[in-house]
């Protein structure tokens, strides 16, 4: 496997909206989508990027790291 902008678009928006389901419309995709495919980008990296409960999702401080070289990658694509 490797890492996709489409895993950092997801990881981005799950970071915004601290929701998989508002994260997954925002993108598109079903929720179960957006979960797999953060699930899988955290078990390529081997660190979780977010903190799940039944009611809140957190960043992590690798997660947070990770977001801030994802969003650098995102906007100096969208150049």
């Amino acid at each position: 496997m490797s890492l996709s902008i489409k895993q950092l678009r997801y990881i981005c928006a799950v970071a915004e909206h601290l929701h998989f389901g508002r994260a997954a419309e925002a993108c598109y995709v079903t929720q179960s989508t957006l979960s797999a495919s953060v699930q899988d980008l955290e078990d390529f990296l081997g660190v979780p990027i977010f903190e799940r409960t039944k009611k809140h999702v957190m960043v992590t401080d690798k997660g947070s790291e990770l977001l801030k070289r994802a969003s650098r990658i995102l906007e100096d694509g969208a150049d």
